[in-house]
């Protein structure tokens, strides 16, 4: 494994960035297209359901993922990402 000279805080904004923050940054731009009936797929991996102990910041934005789209299930996609 190739390690970056990025600190773990630096790592973990990066990974959140990619993960979470885009993912809520472009949900909420499609949302304003979006006609009744119309729905978002967000993806993401098994390690938000089981978690991997190696892979623990990767893991939490999986997690993450997971309780956003859950957020957008529960609610009105215009109020979760109004």
């Amino acid at each position: 494994m190739i390690r970056s000279k990025k600190s773990r805080i630096e790592e973990l904004d990066s990974i959140f960035n990619l993960n979470i923050i885009a993912m809520f940054r472009i949900s909420r731009a499609a949302v304003k297209h979006l006609k009744e009936g119309d729905f978002i797929i967000n993806t993401a991996s098994v390690n938000g359901f089981k978690g991997n102990e190696m892979l623990l910041d990767y893991t939490s934005t999986k997690g993450a993922s997971r309780r956003l789209r859950c957020r957008c299930r529960c609610s009105s996609s215009r109020k979760a990402f109004g």
